[in-house]
């Protein structure tokens, strides 16, 4: 009759929960991994496109324009990961670019976790001053 009030779980109760519990933790693994490789993907976009983007703001202030057309590389930015090509083009140098503007192409490439090449690319139009 004792043994009918005693609740609560025995030993190989426990260590059978503890098992379902490991594998469905385990379970969530590759889905932790995939977000980590997401998260550090977004990490070098974000890095890539504010240096583009700090390089077609440099360019939008500047007055006067360097002599067009014009093409500069920077490399090892940003940690060392990351290289900038700005190359600005007016009229004279490509006929679809409106004239009185000048365009400024700004690419900006790293290699990532899995060492394939990356790039962004930013384009703007401004006037000439």
């Amino acid at each position: 009759n004792r043994n009918r009030l005693q609740s609560g779980l025995t030993l190989l109760e426990a260590l059978i929960s503890m098992v379902i519990l490991a594998v469905g933790v385990l379970g969530l693994a590759p889905v932790l991994v995939t977000a980590v490789r997401g998260n550090v993907a977004s990490r070098e976009n974000n890095v890539a496109v504010n240096l583009a983007r700090e390089q077609i703001e440099l360019y939008e202030r500047m007055d006067p324009l360097p002599v067009l057309p014009f093409k500069s590389g920077e490399e090892c930015l940003a940690g060392g990961s990351f290289t900038r090509t700005t190359y600005i083009v007016d009229h004279a140098g490509d006929t679809t670019v409106p004239e009185g503007s000048c365009q400024i192409n700004v690419t900006v490439s790293w290699h990532d976790v899995a060492n394939l090449q990356r790039s962004n690319r930013l384009i703007t139009l401004i006037m000439i001053p």
